[in-house]
């Protein structure tokens, strides 16, 4: 009678648990999509934004962004739209979480094909990649980040599903039509995405071919992939971006590749951030892997994965003096879907331990996430609001065409995780080109502001 009351006791607590998860998810979510709202334009949006304000139509933006500056397809078109027009900058900042979650839904049912999944499992396996993500703030909540980072990698993600689990809707002529589409924008998408996938899906394809099976309609999705790439690698602004770049030193280029190398796993140096990724590593083999198959670690569908890891990393060689943390974004995921793959090679993943303790996981994992999500949006709101008066006063200035030094404020917020800022230094050079575009003179005001921090705020909410 002892144990069948405890037993009850837990299942309620089980219970509790379970539908607290769900609460706390979905409220972390809606604040998730309130930072990123509140994300205002910071550095490259304001130059993309006046160069599309002095251009007659798309056709003259592409042709100087893709000789003067990028061959990412991908990057030009969105960035044409989504700066241009208010509705679907709105419309992109909104639907931005459904591609997050759709990215975590591709690893999962498109890549790694695991199917018995409950809601409480992709709670818990989106929340751990959500700590995963490098550079999270520039690369995902940034406007300029997420047009680079975030939609290429659904690309990328629904490319490489057509190969593995998303065979059968090839069937269909229309979705064929997508697939080819969606085939060539990925791959123009990003240098590291298309190095890195050229591994992948050639493995992929050399099997289908080994095999006899589906490989003439998989070829085409696969040309449609490299043709993206070469028009991407060979765009003439690429080369004008490489000059600007090039180290003379050969010693010193030789040392900077070697430290990427060395030092990309573990987030570029950042100890924080590195031992975060090797413990949610660790968790995951824990919690999804019943016991270690070392053999998956060098199997077919793994290895590809890991090599494309190595690709994503050493493409960047040439350009490595332009090296930041957002670089570390894809090589970093090409090594998490390798260590995926590794776990869940065994098709019964899930062991005794999680299955009676994940509703309490989940729980602790979702207020995790509610918490950031929460400190990101109120860190955003308040930096969105010093971002306003700062552009009114330069804006108000242009207006006038005001010939004497403007001073404005360093900014005081100190960033979320969830918060893309730039620093003092870069701010500085930021100013000095927004003075160039708009013919201003623009400094820094001397008074530096204490350092605003929001979780003092929220501490002394009361007291004020």
């Amino acid at each position: 009678m002892y144990y069948y009351s405890i037993f009850k006791k837990f299942k309620f607590i089980n219970l509790i648990a379970k539908n607290l998860s769900y609460v706390f998810f979905c409220i972390g979510i809606l604040f998730l999509v309130l930072a990123i709202y509140l994300q205002p334009l910071v550095g490259d949006d304001y130059y993309i934004k006046f160069q599309i304000s002095n251009i007659t139509s798309f056709y003259e933006f592409f042709l100087n962004r893709y000789f003067n500056w990028t061959g990412r397809i991908t990057q030009i078109l969105l960035s044409y739209y989504i700066y241009k027009y208010q509705i679907v900058y709105l419309f992109f900042k909104f639907f931005l979480i459904f591609i997050i979650i759709a990215n975590i839904y591709l690893i999962l049912n498109g890549i790694i094909g695991v199917k018995k999944f409950t809601k409480i499992d992709y709670i818990i396996f989106f929340i751990l990649t959500w700590f995963i993500y490098p550079a999270l703030a520039e690369t995902t909540i940034w406007t300029a980040g997420f047009i680079t980072y975030i939609i290429p990698l659904f690309l990328f993600l629904l490319y490489v599903s057509f190969f593995i689990n998303y065979k059968k809707y090839l069937n269909n002529i229309y979705f064929y039509i997508l697939a080819l589409l969606v085939s060539f924008l990925a791959g123009s998408a990003h240098l590291q995405l298309f190095f890195g996938g050229l591994i992948v899906s050639s493995s992929i394809l050399l099997n289908f071919y080994t095999k006899k099976s589906n490989f003439k309609k998989f070829l085409f999705i696969y040309l449609f992939f490299l043709f993206g790439g070469l028009v991407l690698i060979f765009s003439p602004g690429n080369f004008v971006r490489l000059e600007s770049t090039q180290d003379i030193n050969i010693f010193s280029l030789f040392f900077k590749i070697f430290l990427f190398l060395l030092s990309s796993l573990f987030y570029l140096g950042n100890s924080q951030h590195s031992i975060n990724f090797i413990l949610l590593i660790f968790l995951i083999f824990l919690i999804f892997s019943k016991k270690i198959n070392h053999a998956a670690f060098l199997n077919h569908n793994s290895f590809p994965w890991l090599l494309g890891y190595f690709a994503s990393v050493i493409v960047l060689s040439p350009a490595i003096n332009t090296l930041s943390d957002r670089l570390n974004f894809f090589p970093i995921f090409f090594f998490y879907i390798y260590i995926l793959k590794t776990v869940f090679s065994e098709k019964s993943f899930e062991n005794k331990i999680y299955k009676n303790y994940k509703n309490i996981l989940s729980l602790f994992l979702c207020i995790l996430f509610l918490s950031e999500c929460f400190l990101g949006t109120i860190t955003n709101y308040y930096y969105n609001k010093e971002s306003y008066n700062r552009n009114k006063i330069i804006q108000e200035a242009a207006d006038k065409k005001n010939k004497n030094k403007i001073y404005v404020s360093q900014f005081s917020i100190i960033p979320s995780r969830l918060t893309y800022i730039q620093t003092p230094l870069h701010d500085a050079i930021h100013l000095k080109n927004i003075s160039n575009l708009y013919k201003l003179n623009i400094d820094h005001s001397n008074n530096y502001p204490r350092s605003f921090n929001i979780r003092k705020k929220i501490k002394l909410f009361f007291n004020e």
